[in-house]
């Protein structure tokens, strides 16, 4: 805007009392303020004088035209000119001038023979003589300064204006290409502003067009990931197109969609990067699909923690000549890794009046506990805890499962008991038994020596046969040789 350029630069140099210009490589004048009367009334208007003006320019110019950044010029008409190099990118575009003023007070008696030998009138001269600003060399350097960097900073803005011009024009181009496009794209400058969107952009997110264009990225981006929005833009600002990146948008509504992003460098025809086109494929049923499967691997992982759990428990009860105060200390350990949160996980186990706790045991209020029955009557209890408050659940912090665990556990361990006492019952059964044969054995015994005895002081034989009449046993008695012998 050379207008207001011109506007702030006329500020400037009324502030400093000095006049300035700037100018293009070729001599045109783009901007110039408070020129000295002294050559704007008499050094410009007159041929010769004129003459020395351009030559003075000129020489000037090839001084900037050596590399250096800083030329201070005596010119022959008496005045002091200073000039820098306007560097845009790199390239040497124009120059900025300060000009017509002196560094020491005036040689009158020169600029009186000057009004003379050219025909000036001399005391309307000398008169725009004595306006002529004096300044130390020593200020010059900063006042140019100012001007280059100001020169400097209006053009590079405007520069980058009409770039965002014309890539606004060449993305606009390529509306048709996405416009109708099945999934929401993205057209934004190397900022993160956005220049264009099509329409699936409204029907997906809700925002429309006025609500986005022009706004940053981040407006559809969640605060969480804004820090990725950020790194993606400076990796494609860098040159490199990016695939399948796992985005999050956020609709007009505040509910948040999980996309796959696709971002490709637009570039002009120069083959210079000038905008970043994004494409969000929605994979909400993906992430659906993907976290039932994770919530179903998850469910199995805690099912396989339990089933170890009743498994440790079942082999300890099962080995041969294990002692019940052997099965519940080690079962007491096997119970934490069966919950959910195992590692502030304590248990307890009570039978009679022995209780078996784990090493961290700590009893709280989020408890859950099953009681131990054998034969119809309570014997015990199964306790679990945990040392610190979780989310609730089914049951409190726990989970329906792990109601399920507890009962088993008790249930299996009340049947271990039972069996135990069973066992108990059984041996003292059999040595009842064994009590009572070896006793009848001897009741035996005796009666068969006191049968043999009288058997044996009787004088009658006695002897069994067959159906022939063969004798096939006999009983010796006393008088039971003679018959035998025959």
């Amino acid at each position: 805007d050379v207008e207001k350029s011109q506007n702030l630069m006329a500020s400037f140099c009324e502030a400093v009392g000095i006049g300035s210009a700037i100018i293009d490589l070729e001599g045109e004048v783009l901007i110039g303020v408070r020129w000295q009367r002294i050559c704007t009334g008499f050094h410009r208007v007159n041929e010769d004088t004129c003459r020395r003006c351009i030559e003075s320019d000129t020489e000037l110019a090839n001084e900037l035209g050596k590399g250096k950044r800083f030329s201070l010029y005596k010119c022959k008409n008496g005045m002091t000119d200073a000039a820098s190099p306007i560097i845009i990118e790199g390239e040497h575009v124009a120059n900025a001038f300060v000009g017509q003023f002196l560094l020491g007070p005036p040689d009158r008696e020169f600029f009186r023979q000057q009004a003379v030998e050219f025909g000036f009138d001399e005391q309307d001269y000398l008169k725009a003589l004595d306006d002529v600003p004096i300044f130390s060399e020593d200020k010059i350097p900063h006042i140019m300064d100012f001007l280059v960097s100001f020169a400097e900073m209006t053009a590079t803005m405007g520069l980058e204006r009409i770039r965002q011009k014309h890539t606004e024009e060449n993305l606009r181009r390529m509306s048709t290409v996405f416009k109708d496009a099945a999934d929401p794209i993205l057209i934004e400058d190397l900022d993160g502003i956005v220049i264009d969107m099509n329409d699936e952009v409204e029907r997906s997110y809700g925002w429309s067009r006025d609500e986005l264009i022009g706004k940053s990225i981040k407006t559809i981006v969640p605060p969480k990931r804004h820090k990725q929005a950020i790194e993606l833009l400076k990796r494609c600002k860098a040159g490199e197109n990016l695939r399948n990146i796992e985005g999050v948008r956020c609709n007009k509504d505040g509910k948040n969609s999980p996309v796959l992003l696709t971002l490709s460098i637009l570039k002009n025809d120069s083959g210079k990067t000038i905008g970043i086109s994004t494409l969000a494929k929605d994979i909400t049923a993906q992430k659906q699909a993907e976290e039932k499967l994770l919530n179903r691997e998850h469910d199995l992982g805690e099912r396989v923690k339990e089933l170890n759990c009743m498994f440790g428990i079942s082999k300890l009860i099962e080995k041969k000549d294990i002692t019940p105060e052997k099965v519940f200390r080690d079962s007491v350990k096997l119970i934490p890794p069966g919950w959910h949160y195992p590692e502030i996980t304590c248990a307890r186990i009570k039978f009679g009046k022995q209780e078996f706790k784990t090493d961290n045991f700590r009893a709280s209020k989020w408890k859950q506990s099953e009681m131990i029955t054998a034969d119809g009557e309570t014997v015990g209890s199964v306790e679990v805890y945990y040392l610190k408050k979780m989310p609730e659940l089914d049951e409190g912090p726990f989970l329906k499962e792990e109601r399920n665990l507890i009962n088993a556990i008790a249930e299996r361990l009340g049947q271990f008991i039972e069996s135990m006492n069973a066992d108990e019952k059984l041996k003292e059964y059999r040595e009842h038994l064994e009590d009572l044969v070896q006793e009848r054995t001897k009741e035996l015994k005796d009666s068969e020596a006191k049968i043999r005895s009288v058997f044996e002081n009787m004088q009658d034989a006695f002897y069994q046969t067959d159906k022939e009449g063969k004798i096939i046993r006999n009983v010796l008695v006393k008088g039971s040789k003679k018959v035998l012998d025959k």
